[in-house]
């Protein structure tokens, strides 16, 4: 009597699929690459977030938000909610642009791929305790 023994790496292999499935491009970059995003990314992010956070503001004209980066297929791939009272914008606009050509030679060079999904930077107002947010 012969019994049909099923692979006990079909479920593994199934949920690895749905993994890279739902994560979506980035994943599917780091995977062909072996690479994460440079360390220049990663400090110019830490630059952005270092000058614009918290965004406290006394008032709502005060908050601002920009979209920056870029995706592999073109626009912006995040944005950052800052107050216009705090951050120095003057620091701020160089290192967006950094870190968007820094992305664009990173697509280019990993041959990325993304979502295509066009990101504009949200409406800001202020919100509990003097804190720039994104309008719901």
């Amino acid at each position: 009597m012969s019994r049909i023994v099923t692979p006990r790496a079909a479920p593994t292999a199934l949920a690895a699929v749905l993994l890279l499935a739902a994560t979506g491009c980035d994943l599917l970059s780091l995977r062909r690459t072996g690479s994460a995003p440079t360390s220049d990314m990663a400090a110019v992010e830490a630059q952005i977030q270092l000058i614009t956070q918290p965004p406290t503001a006394t008032r709502a004209a005060s908050c601002r938000a920009v979209a920056y980066g870029e995706q592999a297929c073109g626009g912006p791939s995040r944005t950052v909610i800052f107050s216009a009272e705090k951050t120095d914008t003057t620091r701020l606009r160089p290192l967006l642009d950094r870190f968007t050509a820094l992305e664009d030679e990173h697509n280019r060079r990993t041959g990325a791929v993304s979502t295509c999904l066009f990101r504009m930077a949200p409406e800001v107002t202020l919100g509990a305790g003097g804190i720039c947010v994104a309008k719901p």
